[in-house]
This record gives C-alpha cells, structure tokens and sequence, in this order.
C-alpha cells in the first residue's frame, strides 16, 4: 500500500534516510580523515613536503598517528549534516528554478543551476564555519584544543566565515558539476556491464557516483587550494580570492592551483563510494527489517557524499 506524502510513514522513511546519510557520512570521515589533513598541509605548506608519503611521515613522526586525525569533530559535524543540507536545499533550489521561469531549460540545466544554487547555501552557512576550525586545528599544532567560542571571541562572527568566498564558489560548481556528471557516468558504466546481471544493481550507481565526484572536485580544486591557504591564516583572508591566486601563481606557478589534488580526488571517490553503500545499507534495513533485499533507494548516488 502505498504511504500518502506527509503521513507517519513518509515521515519516519525521511528520517531513515536522514539517519542513514548521516551514519554514512561518519564512517567516510574515519575512514578517510588522513587523506584529507594531509592534503591540507601539502596546501598550505607546499615546500614543506614532498609529495603525500613524505606528509605522512612527517606527521607520524611529529604528532604520532593522532595527528592524521587533526580536526576530526568539526569535519566530522561537517560531513555529518552536510547530506541532509544537501538534500534539503537542492529540492527547495529546484523548486526556484521552476518559479524563476528556467522549465525550458531542459533538466539537466535545472539541475546544474539548482546545484549550484545548493552548494553556494550549504558553502555559506554550513560548510565555511566547519571547514575554518578543521583547517587551522590541521594546519597548527597550537590550535587542537581551539574552539569556536574563542574564535569568535578573538575575531568576531567573521573569524568563523574566513574563506566564505572561495568555500561557495567550491561547493556550488562542486555539486553542480557532480549532478550532470553523474547520469552519462551512469549510463555509461550500465552500458559496459550490460548483460551481466548487475546493470540494475547498486555496483554502477556507486562507481558513477564516486566517479562523478571525483571530476567534480578536480574542476574546482583551484578554489580549494585558495579556501585552504585563505582559512589556514597563512594568506590574509583580506587580500580576496584574486589576490591570494596571485600570491601562489607568484610562489608556484600554474602547478600551486593543483596542489593536492591527487590526494583529494582519491579521498573524494573513496568518501563517495563509502557513504553511499553504507547510506543504502541502512535505509535497506530501516525500511525493511529483518530483510536487506536489493530495492532502489529514492536519492541518485551523486548528492550523497
């Protein structure tokens, strides 16, 4: 029997799911934490390191293995809740698009916009103040115990939004790139294992969405690189986007806007791959307990991670 929108049932389906996006996200971040502080500091500190291995040995050394999990509660918080923002506001984007007139678009328009409108909202309000106590606790040792209420002591609300910029601007083509990527990525994989028996399954949404992500964040790495540099202090935030791109093609060249990125892309399509099996694990068990058959989850393997 099918459950009327807005009723118990519909309503526990969304917590279940809300749950699950949550739950998946947590274990990608422990999973994956190392790659993502140590590609902060090969960001911020770039002649320091040469290459991940030797970031790696550095911190083991210097911090013992805690340190490759510097910044892990704000990350945590961040990658957490940052699905069900996600998720929330890329409907209520959407929606917009249709007010605004843009139906004659095509979908695939409407998504790319509703994207990055989603992702500017999540980078502002939700992304930016995690992202800065997560990045300067990675990036100085004096920091570990920093708070948010010291931050915001010592600089105002705007020592919580250092970075802002450069953060929507990643997050909103980031999510805008990943949900028209994801759809010809699927395509294409079903396409490769067709006839296989696992076209329908859960193996090409997985890949097509760990893939998809991972163009997504290779697109806007250059602006990562500027976010990280902006929210580590190591750069004033006051000098703007333009103005600390200037300073790294001045200290690097072209190469400055791609450091990083390796090691990025691989945690991304790890994260993404993790965060979606566990997310469909779970709403499988919460939906239908006692039982974890194959059913299609209602949400695409892109918006997940």
């Amino acid at each position: 029997r099918r459950v009327k929108s807005g009723s118990h049932g519909d309503l526990m389906s969304n917590w279940a799911r809300l749950f699950a996006g949550g739950l998946g996200g947590a274990c990608q971040v422990l999973l994956t934490m190392p790659l993502d502080v140590v590609k902060t500091n090969i960001q911020v500190y770039p002649s320091t390191f040469h290459g991940p291995i030797d970031c790696v040995s550095a911190i083991l050394e210097e911090k013992g293995f805690g340190g490759l999990y510097l910044g892990l509660w704000p990350f945590l918080l961040q990658i957490s809740g940052k699905a069900a923002v996600r998720f929330a506001l890329f409907r209520k984007c959407r929606e917009v698009t249709s007010f605004l007139g843009l139906a004659s678009l095509g979908s695939t328009a409407r998504n790319f916009v509703a994207g990055l409108m989603a992702g500017a909202f999540e980078g502002a309000l939700w992304t930016t103040p995690t992202e800065r106590l997560k990045v300067l606790r990675q990036t100085h040792p004096e920091a570990q115990g920093l708070s948010t209420t010291e931050i915001v002591k010592a600089q105002g609300v705007k020592g919580m939004l250092v970075g802002i910029a450069p953060t929507v601007i990643r997050q909103a083509f980031s999510i805008g790139f990943r949900i028209i990527c994801y759809a010809p990525i699927k395509t294409a994989m079903v396409g490769l294992v067709q006839g296989s028996g696992i076209e329908h399954g859960m193996l090409p949404q997985l890949l097509a969405g760990s893939i998809a992500a991972g163009v997504s964040v290779a697109i806007s790495h250059p602006v990562d690189v500027i976010k990280s540099l902006a929210q580590s202090d190591r750069h004033s935030d006051d000098k703007g986007i333009i103005g600390i791109a200037t300073e790294i093609y001045r200290e690097s060249g072209v190469n400055g806007y791609y450091t990083g990125l390796a090691t990025r892309v691989f945690r991304v399509f790890c994260g993404q791959a993790i965060t979606y099996a566990v997310y469909v694990w779970v709403v499988r068990a919460l939906d239908s307990p006692g039982s974890l058959k194959p059913s299609r989850p209602r949400v695409t393997g892109t918006l997940v991670a």
